[in-house]
């Protein structure tokens, strides 16, 4: 009987362990082509190294490394698939990080990830803004102001900017906050880390790829009278601004103000 009940424990442990080796299969292949998204350039795409990140929920598990061949294209083989695996293809070119869009390595044998990389400009006047939102709360003694700015780099180069605010990191995009703001705060911490504070506001340390980006920030102004004027600064040519007033009974006046009426905040 002692024989037979000691047994158990390893055939259990046995089959846990076949579970988890059928759980994943190393079997797939991710291939791509690195495609440069400035027009009137032709570098060689040769010998450019493109990294697969791969992750097993939110852990990085393993970075594999290839390089392109003469026409820019890339193959990874051998590539892990299961339950939470996922990837993402990364190029750097110019000192800067591409990557392709992530992959679901959950099932299937062939994925394909193409990655655009650009030339870089210190020039910024194909930085607009699509749409500035504010979002304006009473407190007590203050105005509660969450910003979100949809920031679009509408050329084919990317901005890395020209002046260095701290060491070897450059200022890039300018988030201009109104006089007297305070307790300022971003919504994530990769963001938080990348904004460096300068005498009109913030600015991004990161280099601005074509196409859009938000910042979404928070903050406080200091308001004891019934009126406050508040005056946003606008670093960029801006398509539109929005203003959310969560105040019963409040009234707001500026040039060129549209009216829409009552919406309801979620």
């Amino acid at each position: 009987m002692m024989r037979r009940f000691a047994s158990l424990p390893l055939l259990v442990v046995a089959l846990w362990l076949g579970l988890s080796a059928a759980a994943r299969a190393d079997g797939a292949v991710v291939q791509g082509q690195v495609v440069n998204g400035t027009a009137g350039t032709a570098p060689s795409l040769s010998g450019l190294q493109v990294r697969l990140y791969l992750f097993s929920g939110n852990t990085l598990k393993e970075t594999r490394r290839v390089n392109t061949d003469a026409q820019g294209a890339y193959r990874f083989e051998g590539v892990p698939t299961g339950s939470a695996w996922a990837g993402i293809v990364s190029v750097e070119y110019a000192g800067v990080e591409y990557e392709g869009e992530p992959l679901d390595l959950s099932s299937g044998t062939d994925f394909a990830s193409d990655v655009t990389i650009y030339e870089t400009t210190t020039d910024d006047t194909a930085l607009k803004v699509d749409r500035s939102h504010l979002i304006v709360e009473m407190g007590a003694g203050q105005l509660e102001v969450t910003e979100l700015v949809v920031l679009n780099n509408t050329g084919d180069r990317t901005y890395i900017g020209s002046t260095e605010v701290v060491p070897n990191r450059r200022a890039t995009a300018r988030v201009p906050l109104p006089p007297g703001a305070s307790d300022v705060s971003f919504s994530s911490e990769d963001l938080a880390n990348a904004m460096v504070r300068t005498g009109e506001g913030f600015v991004d340390t990161r280099p601005i790829i074509p196409g859009q980006q938000q910042y979404v920030l928070s903050y406080a102004l200091p308001c004891e009278g019934s009126t406050y004027n508040l005056t946003k600064p606008i670093a960029y040519p801006t398509a539109a601004i929005d203003v959310l007033v969560d105040a019963p009974g409040a009234e707001v006046s500026a040039p060129n103000l549209e009216r829409l009426g009552v919406r309801q905040a979620e």
